[in-house]
């Protein structure tokens, strides 16, 4: 990092370690969502991360708090990848590749009128 970043705990006390100076960049999984996120390094204690607000108005995450349960499924494509709709691409382009090799051997079958030119 340029300029380490001065990190106050949510008391407004000082952090142990003072300041940011680490960034990493990581692919975060969650669930069916993955995405490269670049985040900062910092003592948090017992916390294992905490997600800013631009990610979270982003991702817009549904949340719900009776169950603890949380959904991404309203993020851009731009921010994170939906690991079932990357399936669900892949297996369209094995269909149309296997529909495309279907035609390239239709293809090469020969038509009703060279089977009469080789019969003469």
């Amino acid at each position: 990092m340029k300029r380490p970043i001065v990190v106050r705990n949510v008391n407004r006390t000082n952090n142990s370690t003072r300041a940011i100076i680490h960034q990493v960049e990581v692919n975060m999984y969650y669930k069916s969502h993955i995405e490269r996120i670049r985040i900062n390094v910092y003592d948090l204690g017992k916390t294992d991360i905490i997600l800013e607000m631009l990610w979270l108005q982003a991702h817009n995450p549904e949340i719900n708090w009776k169950i603890k349960e949380v959904k991404i499924t309203r993020c851009l494509p731009l921010y994170g990848r939906n690991i079932k709709l990357k399936e669900k691409k892949k297996e369209r382009k094995k269909e149309r590749l296997a529909k495309a090799k279907k035609h390239e051997r239709c293809q090469k079958i020969p038509g009703p009128r060279k089977l009469l030119q080789e019969v003469h």
